[in-house]
């Protein structure tokens, strides 16, 4: 019989994504003392997160134990990362596409309601981002937006961007076009609709 991932400890949900992604064990010993030996026992449990939906729902209960964005981020991939974020929005009634492409761009995340359309950047960085970058990231961004805004099939909606980053940082806005963490992005998204109207988000035109 599989015993039940339900029943493991932060500490040891964290653990076992850095072995089920063959990561070295020493994020986790920074803020938990054990040896190897001591954690065995989880190997029983990795073949259960060839699942994704198991991986997304134990990222997700990693950020909302509290444990760190910056160590979470230290143990995920940037594939599933993109998941976790399309799950989030789906969550909330979006359609959603992965890893998009039209002509020579592409796009992490597409998410469609009503007549909005949120392009969506994920960053999975693991060093501070410093201003120009973030400048440099938007502007990008703004551009893919306007090419699918002329595009026929897409020139009918809205449309917003969003970056995405698996770091614990406060949300920013870059000419229009939030900067969140995966901690933040469910008020983001609650939020949405009352950003867009303040004008505090805005159109890509």
């Amino acid at each position: 019989m599989t015993n039940s991932i339900s029943n493991l400890s932060i500490r040891d949900l964290y653990i076992l994504l850095l072995k089920y992604y063959r990561r070295p064990l020493k994020p986790a010993k920074i803020l938990w003392i054990f040896e190897d030996e001591e954690v065995k026992y989880l190997d029983e449990y990795i073949d259960q997160l060839k699942n994704l939906n198991i991986r997304l729902n134990i990222i997700e209960k990693l950020i909302l134990s509290g444990l760190s964005i910056d160590k979470v981020a230290e143990a995920v991939d940037w594939r599933d990362f993109e998941e976790l974020v399309r799950h989030y929005f789906k969550n909330y009634g979006f359609k959603t596409f992965k890893n998009l492409r039209v002509w020579r761009y592409e796009y992490d995340v597409i998410a469609i309601k009503g007549d909005l359309l949120i392009c969506i950047d994920c960053k999975h960085w693991d060093r501070p981002v410093y201003p120009s970058k973030a400048s440099e990231i938007a502007e990008n961004l703004v551009r893919r937006c306007r090419y699918l805004k002329n595009k026929v099939e897409y020139g009918r909606y809205r449309i917003f961007g969003v970056i995405v980053t698996l770091r614990d940082i406060n949300t920013i806005f870059i000419e229009g076009i939030p900067m969140v963490s995966i901690y933040y992005l469910r008020n983001l998204i609650e939020e949405l609709y009352t950003l867009i109207y303040n004008g505090v988000m805005k159109e890509i035109i």
